[in-house]
């Protein structure tokens, strides 16, 4: 059941190598709670509304705003990040049937593993919380962490947060 409600959340077209292939924009958070009891995933789409609006302060803070984050995947597994004038290359597979991806950073040394989804034309990457802060903190090269992005993330648990882009 829970599979089914993470699903349901996260969209239903079918997630392929192909159809993620090109440069895709960020436009937005997006934030999708993973939960057992339905009464509790109704509410977390609500608690999501909140939690997308305070990110994107939070994210814009390491350069994740609309016309300055954009990834491209390319057909040799290879792909290219730019995030606020950084830029991030590496390799990433696709995992169908889990609907995540692999992706490898800083030569193979930095790995990162979001639920993919695409949905009414709008690709998600999507990260356990922790691991988003983990990200932000490697971006901004922060050794105290970034303060507006870690209590977000501490005040909710099952959540996937991350970006929702369009080619």
């Amino acid at each position: 059941m829970l599979g089914s409600l993470l699903g349901d959340l996260l969209g239903t077209n079918t997630v392929s190598q192909a159809n993620i292939q090109g440069t895709w924009n960020y436009v937005g958070p997006d934030c999708v709670f993973e939960s057992e009891n339905f009464l509790a995933k109704a509410g977390g789409e609500v608690v999501a509304q909140k939690v997308e609006s305070q990110i994107s302060g939070a994210l814009s803070k390491i350069g994740v705003t609309a016309g300055k984050c954009s990834f491209t995947f390319n057909a040799d597994n290879t792909y290219t990040a730019n995030i606020g004038g950084r830029a991030i290359s590496g390799q990433y597979t696709l995992d169908t049937a889990n609907s995540t991806m692999t992706m490898t950073y800083l030569a193979g040394l930095g790995k990162l593993t979001p639920k993919v989804s695409l949905n009414a034309g709008k690709l998600s990457l999507l990260f356990e919380s922790d691991k988003l802060l983990s990200l932000a903190n490697t971006l901004t090269s922060l050794k105290g962490g970034n303060n507006a992005l870690s209590s977000i993330v501490s005040s909710y648990q099952g959540m996937y947060i991350g970006l929702q882009m369009t080619k």
